[in-house]
Order: structure tokens, then C-alpha cells, then sequence
């Protein structure tokens, strides 16, 4: 059975054969990890182990018992279904189960039943977005427990959440992309990272890995990291220019102050950040929430911009790397009602009753 995969740890036998996992990083003390990853113990003991923190856990506190709610966390932790997510997928997923198995692990998975998961998703009433997120890792996870034939019936068979209806990224609009632009020139680092986003609709964990090595004849070349979908794009002449205007000497084309690549989540919140600073201020959304704009927002704007270019769902699809038109709808919802409401609106005018 896989394995989860982490920086800096390997496995080995002890004298009575069983295997046990060490952390080892040069400039660190090698220390020995308890339990099993994926397990809390093990997940908070590799942290402390990364941050250079003496390891003192309770002994006990995360053992495993058969059967339990918390085992079958554990063995999903370990399956290959869970290994060919992506990691910033299977991050989520360590965090919902690992909150989860702290508060119902020591439960039996037999004994769960239809009507604990509905106290528990009515105890989220404050919640409704992450009792809705939970529900639906369950019944995922149930799934798993049943072809593994550790349950036989499914307690979240049917069972319905919240169901909130959210736009998720706020998208930019042209004011906004703008108002951008005029707070940062052209040759800046902040002007680059807009023109990748929004001349490519990638993922703004995808643009923090570009770099020329990306680009050849022309076109730019992006496998995206959490769905493993290549898309190969001209590069338009707006990118061109950014790029141009970039030093060469490093492998992204977006580094830090220190000229490090950055990570996935230090450039989402670096540009969220200077968008901030551009004057673009936090807005209440139609769904109630209060959204900052963001990386994934542009995405979103550079998709509604080939809508309105009047671009088929294949041709927007063939740009974004969305996989199905229900998933491409979340982008190109608003611009569909605005054409179809425009359609009907003529209709009506063309039939109008006489007087």
C-alpha cells in the first residue's frame, strides 16, 4: 500500500522488524516520528521536527484502534486513491480528516450512523460552507470504506447539507485589472505576474512554476499541477512584452525579494497583497461573503473575457484546461445570463401586445 510522501523522512526496520520513520535534514537533529503518516501524532511531531522543535507528545494520544472512525482515516491516508491527488489537494484533505479524527476517531465505524452525521452537520449551522466541504469528504470517504469492505452501509446515503450556492473567486473586473496596471509599470514584477495569469487563465499555482524553459516557438507550455492537464498556448503579445522586460537569470520568471522561486501559497498571498496595495479594496459579494481579488480571480477574469469574444466552451476549455462544461460554468455563468437575458428581452420586444 502507498505511502504518504514527505520531505525528509524515510522508513526503517527496528531490531523486531517493524517498520518506523525517522526525520533527517542536514543542519537538523535526526529524530524518530511515532506512529504512522498521516496520523496526528505523526503530522504534529513532523512539524515541530521541520521548525527545529524538540518533540515531547503524548504517548498514546493518537493510537489507532481497529475498527475505528480514525482507522479508516488512516488507511484512505495510505491509499493510492489518495496519492493521485494533488498535493495541495491532499493537504486539504490531511487537514478536514485530521480536525475530524481528532473529534470522532476513537468511534466505531459500524456504530456511526446516519443520524451522528446530521447532529454533527447540524452543529456546523454556523458554518454552513465547511459543514457542506466535510459532508462531502464523508461521503468520498465512506465510499472508500465500502469498496474496502469495512462498512457495508453508507450513513451519508442521500443525506443533503447546507447546499449554499457561492460565486467562489471574486472576478476581476476591466476597472480593476486597470487600476492595476496603473499602480504598477510595465516591467514590474507585479505587472509580469498579471500579464501570466491573465494572458495564460492558469492557475496561480501553475504561474509560480513558469519560466522560459516553459516557452518554445512561440507558445507556453502548462501542466497544471492539481489536475496534471497540459494546455499549450500562443503567447500573446502582452505577455511577450512582460517577459521581455524580466531579467533571465532565474528559472521562474516570478521570484521573491530574495530571488527565490516562490511557493504556491507566498505568491497567491504576495498578490493578493499588491493588489491591496493598488487600491483594489475588499467587496460583499452576491453570496454574502467579503472577497479580496486574487490570483484565481483573474483566472476566472481571463475566462469570462473569451466568453465574451464570443469563444465556444470547447475553445474556452482548450485555454483553462477545464475538463467539463459544468466545471467551465462557474467561469462563464454571468456571462451567460447576461447574453441569454439580452436574447429574451429582444424577443420580447418583438412581441409586443398591440397598444
Amino acid at each position: 500500500m502507498a505511502s504518504i510522501r514527505l520531505n525528509n523522512v524515510s522508513s526503517f526496520k527496528d531490531r523486531h522488524g517493524k517498520t518506523r520513520w525517522r526525520f533527517r535534514k542536514k543542519g537538523f537533529k535526526q529524530v524518530s516520528l511515532p506512529g504512522q503518516p498521516g496520523e496526528t501524532n505523526f503530522m504534529e511531531a513532523y512539524k515541530l521536527a521541520l521548525a527545529g522543535k524538540p518533540i515531547k507528545l503524548t504517548i498514546g494520544k493518537d493510537r489507532v484502534i481497529p475498527g475505528s472512525v480514525g482507522a479508516l482515516i488512516v488507511r484512505y491516508l495510505r491509499s493510492v486513491e489518495y496519492q493521485r491527488l494533488a498535493p495541495s489537494t491532499q493537504k486539504t484533505y490531511r487537514r478536514i480528516f485530521g480536525n475530524f479524527k481528532k473529534k470522532y476517531g476513537r468511534m466505531p465505524l459500524k456504530g456511526l450512523e446516519r443520524k451522528h452525521i446530521k447532529k454533527i452537520m447540524s452543529d456546523m449551522g454556523n458554518t454552513p460552507g465547511a459543514a457542506d466541504s466535510l459532508l462531502r469528504r464523508l461521503k468520498m470517504l465512506m465510499g472508500f470504506a465500502l469498496d474496502e469492505g469495512m462498512i457495508t452501509i453508507d450513513p451519508t446515503l442521500r443525506l443533503k447539507g447546507y447546499n449554499l450556492q457561492t460565486d467562489g473567486f471574486r472576478v476581476w473586473t476591466e476597472d480593476e485589472i486597470a487600476q492595476f496596471k496603473k499602480a504598477y509599470p510595465s516591467g514590474s514584477r507585479e505587472r509580469l505576474a498579471l500579464a501570466l495569469l491573465l494572458c495564460t487563465a492558469a492557475r496561480g499555482s501553475d504561474v509560480a512554476r513558469l519560466g522560459r524553459q516553459h516557452i518554445k516557438d512561440g507558445k507556453i507550455r502548462i501542466t497544471a499541477q492539481k489536475t496534471k492537464t497540459t494546455v499549450t498556448l500562443p503567447v500573446l503579445p502582452e505577455l511577450q512584452k512582460e517577459i521581455a522586460a524580466a531579467p533571465a537569470n532565474h528559472l521562474t520568471f516570478l521570484v521573491t525579494a530574495y530571488g527565490k522561486p516562490f511557493s504556491i501559497k507566498g505568491f497567491q498571498q504576495w498578490f493578493a497583497k499588491k493588489a491591496r496595495q493598488a487600491g483594489i479594496k475588499p467587496e460583499l459579494q452576491e453570496d454574502g461573503h467579503v472577497r479580496d481579488c486574487t490570483a484565481h480571480g483573474l483566472r476566472k477574469s481571463a475566462a469570462t473575457r473569451l466568453a465574451n469574444a464570443g469563444c465556444t466552451d470547447r475553445q474556452i476549455m482548450a485555454v483553462t484546461g477545464h475538463q467539463t462544461v459544468k466545471a467551465l460554468s462557474l467561469y462563464t455563468a454571468s456571462r451567460d445570463q447576461e447574453i441569454d437575458a439580452e436574447k429574451a428581452i429582444q424577443r420580447l420586444n418583438r412581441n409586443k401586445p398591440n397598444g
